[in-house]
C-alpha cells in the first residue's frame, strides 16, 4: 500500500468517525427539542460539550455562508446539509484515491 492510499484510508476513517460526531449532534439536538426539561448531566454532559466543541465550528461556518431556509415557522439550517454532503464527496474522493493508485 504507497502513502497516497493510506492517505486516503486515513481520511475516510477520519470523516467516517466526524460524520458519526455529526449524527450524534443531531440526536442531541432533537432530544433538546422534544424534551425541552432535559438537561444532560454527568458523562453525559462531557460527552455533549465535547460534540458541541467538535461540531461547531464548521457548522457556524456555513451557516453564516447559507441562509437558513424559511417554510413558514420552520427554518432548516441549510449549512449543516451542506456541511453533510461536502464531507460526503470528500469522503467518496478519498475512496477513489485508495482504489486509483
Amino acid at each position: 500500500m504507497s502513502m497516497v492510499q493510506l492517505l486516503g484510508l486515513v481520511i475516510y476513517y477520519v470523516i467516517n468517525v466526524y460524520v458519526f460526531i455529526l449524527i450524534l449532534r443531531v440526536v442531541l439536538d432533537w432530544v433538546q427539542i422534544l424534551a425541552r426539561d432535559w438537561r444532560p448531566q454527568g458523562i453525559i454532559l462531557v460527552l455533549a460539550n465535547l460534540i458541541y466543541a467538535l461540531t461547531d465550528p464548521p457548522v457556524r461556518f456555513f451557516g453564516r455562508l447559507i441562509p437558513p431556509l424559511r417554510i413558514g415557522g420552520l427554518a432548516l439550517d441549510m449549512g449543516f446539509m451542506v456541511l453533510f454532503i461536502l464531507l460526503f464527496v470528500v469522503q467518496r474522493m478519498a475512496v477513489s484515491i485508495v482504489f486509483m493508485v
